[in-house]
């Protein structure tokens, strides 16, 4: 018979708790890079418009 404690040490896996694979972190570091990517561009484009003033709005033609 098998005691409470070997049980538990078959049990338990071969990697540490919070480990992934590197599969997983693999698309995770993409994600990342392509957010962050997202990020600057947006970033530049509002940085490039700012020195720019706003675009006159059109006024609607008044209804009788």
């Amino acid at each position: 018979m098998v005691s409470v404690i070997e049980r538990r040490k078959l049990a338990r896996s071969k990697h540490p708790a919070g480990s992934v694979s590197r599969h997983a972190q693999q698309r995770v570091d993409e994600r990342v890079m392509d957010v962050m990517a997202r990020r600057d561009a947006a970033a530049q484009r509002r940085d490039s418009h700012s020195d720019q003033p706003f675009p006159a709005r059109r006024l609607a033609a008044s209804r009788p």
